[in-house]
């Protein structure tokens, strides 16, 4: 009797919502490799910035504005942690505010990306060469910091998502660092398209010196700085939304800068609005993981205090805490700090919590360019069906410890053994050197081989029934 009972089939959700695969993230995100290189690039971006405000070049105001970008996260995640570890400050304030700044901090590069390549096209900062000088300056150390720890980071990113296989260390380094020139000139590749219409429009308004007819004859052309600033604005926005995925191709593809540039603009230009949307998911889902992992290490401060407090004494501890200072000297205020022993043990301990401050921070900048590396296998697969799990793994190949392989054995071509013709004797004629099984060795006559589509064949030659 047949069973007509219904069955309840298993859905394969990531099959399809293919968005779904963004929810890795945080599996692969939370590698302490790829969280130590996340720390590492923000420790050698803050150190890189803090030399730049100190160059000669550098407006005044710039040493007091190290509160932007990479050095913001930092210090808000000491003050916050500070707080934490105060078991007799009561709740702290701010909490929405600190929220907040969870959902912002995950896409903190992007942010910084865009700050310092905006810095280059406002008035105020460009309006002598100073100021020209620092923007620029700014924006190209951190397109070389993101080419080395976020390229290795899509890259780390890229094989685990693709084949499930954790990339060393060094690894991924190694590769950052050989496809340096890529990672570093893909984004550059559209300014330098904007450059060369700006400098269309710059002549164009040289025509404007011109005595008399000049405003004339540039006002009745201002149509062509129009189309083209128009066409500047389309690219500025490509690069601005499209810069994430330019690593993501390199480390994904190990391919060049320009590779990169058109697969980013392509996947932008030519799919929005599921770009717009795995995005957003992304953004959600890496706040909420951020929220998380700075409640654990807040969790932690405040255990180490209050433990510490019973031992130490809560006096000795909240000085102790009060004089908490983050790396650097960022955020020092002589007015609260101890003195003697305790300041020693203060600054030490702010250290300490300084390592914490930018681990969480670290952990923010590893899921960005995971989530990003996720985005473009997904856009990359919906573009032109290629599989989630290729990844090209030509530039991490070991090199072959065996000899190579030379002559026939080296081509790509089949090897055919043909048989000997029909009626040929064996080789060896003596029979005692031939095999006890062999006709030879029988002395019976040799048996013609069964004839293969490689022998010819008469009808002649077949034997009579």
């Amino acid at each position: 009797m047949p069973d007509d009972s219904a069955r309840l089939r298993s859905i394969d959700y990531r099959a399809v919502f293919p968005w779904t695969h963004l929810f890795r993230g945080f599996r692969i995100a939370v590698d302490f490799r790829k969280v130590l290189v996340g720390a590492l690039g923000l420790l050698v971006l803050l150190l890189g910035d803090l030399a730049i405000s100190r160059l000669p070049f550098s407006p005044p105001a710039a040493a007091r504005g190290m509160g932007a970008g990479v050095t913001t996260d930092l210090a808000e995640a000491r003050s916050t942690l500070v707080e934490a570890t105060r078991p007799l400050a009561g709740r702290p304030d701010g909490v929405g505010s600190w929220l907040s700044d969870q959902f912002v901090a995950v896409i903190r590069p992007w942010t910084d990306f865009v700050d310092r390549g905006g810095a280059i096209f406002r008035r105020e900062t460009t309006a002598d060469w100073s100021g020209t000088a620092h923007a620029w300056t700014r924006l190209l150390w951190l397109l070389i910091v993101t080419a080395l720890f976020g390229g290795a980071l899509a890259r780390m990113a890229a094989v685990q998502f693709a084949r499930d296989e954790k990339l060393g260390l060094w690894p991924a380094l190694r590769f950052a660092v050989a496809r340096f020139p890529s990672f570093l000139t893909a984004p550059l590749l559209p300014v330098l398209g904007i450059g060369v219409l700006w400098g269309i429009v710059a002549l164009l308004g040289l025509l404007g010196r011109i005595p008399v007819a000049g405003p004339p004859v540039v006002g009745a052309l201002w149509l062509i700085p129009l189309v083209l600033a128009f066409v500047m604005t389309l690219i500025l926005l490509g690069v601005a939304a499209g810069w994430p995925l330019m690593y993501a191709t390199i480390g994904t593809e190990d391919s060049d800068a320009f590779d990169g540039f058109s697969r980013s603009y392509s996947y932008v230009f030519g799919r929005p609005w599921q770009y717009l949307w795995t995005a957003l998911v992304a953004m959600i889902y890496g706040g909420l993981l951020v929220l998380f992992v700075a409640g654990v290490a807040l969790l932690v401060l405040h255990l180490s205090a209050a433990a510490a407090a019973t031992g130490f004494g809560a006096a000795n501890t909240e000085a102790l805490l009060s004089g908490m200072r983050p790396l650097f000297g960022l955020d020092v205020d002589p007015a609260d700090s101890p003195a003697g022993p305790l300041r020693i043990g203060a600054a030490l301990a702010g250290g300490w919590l300084s390592v914490i401050g930018l681990l969480v921070s670290g952990f923010a900048y590893s899921y960005f360019w995971t989530a990003a590396t996720i985005i473009y296998f997904l856009l990359r697969h919906s573009d032109d069906g290629t599989d989630l799990d290729e990844v090209q793994l030509t530039g991490d190949a070991d090199e072959d410890d065996l000899l190579p392989l030379v002559g026939v054995a080296a081509s790509d071509q089949p090897v055919v053994e043909r048989l000997p013709p029909i009626g040929a004797t064996p080789t060896s004629a003596d029979p005692s050197t031939a095999p006890p099984s062999s006709p030879a060795a029988s002395g019976s006559p040799p048996t013609d081989p069964i004839p293969t589509g490689d022998t010819e064949f008469d009808i002649r030659d077949a034997p009579e029934d």
